[in-house]
């Protein structure tokens, strides 16, 4: 994980997703370029270890809004996906060993820089995600259907 103490990255919650209990592998890939937790990526060839490159996603993504989160400070947009998908959601936790200061400690400070290693979860149907509202464009309202293509979320 990076810190850019300058600019907003979006913030993301894994709620509820099958991959954790044991449904699809949860995956490590190495960034091909800076990204943000939240973003979904094609997983590509094998490297080493445990980890994979990964890629742009051009692949099908549907979701549907289920519930808008007041969290203080930050308005949070939980949706579920309506089909499986192919991609993989990208979410490290925010950690650095520099969060004395509070400034440091703000999760909307973390992204995952190119070269870095994150981890990666399958997407399948009924899987419920969150990120924060500024990951969308389009009125964000509960029922809406969710897409996503080249780096970012549309609402309509």
């Amino acid at each position: 994980m990076a810190q850019d103490l300058l600019n907003k990255h979006w913030v993301a919650e894994i709620s509820r997703v099958s991959a954790v209990y044991g449904t699809g592998h949860i995956l490590s890939g190495e960034m091909d370029k800076d990204r943000d937790n939240g973003e979904i990526v094609a997983v590509g060839d094998y490297k080493e270890g445990e980890y994979y490159t990964v890629g742009a996603f051009a692949g099908d993504f549907e979701a549907k809004v289920i519930e808008i989160v007041n969290h203080p400070g930050r308005t949070m947009v939980r949706f579920e996906l309506t089909k499986d998908c192919e991609g993989y959601f990208v979410h490290n936790p925010e950690t650095m060993p520099n969060d004395f200061l509070k400034v440091y400690q703000d999760i909307a400070n973390f992204y995952n820089a190119e070269g870095d290693r994150a981890r990666m979860y399958p997407m399948y149907k009924h899987d419920v995600f969150t990120l924060s509202s500024d990951a969308f464009t389009g009125d964000v309202a509960v029922g809406k259907t969710v897409s996503y293509a080249d780096g970012g979320y549309t609402v309509a």
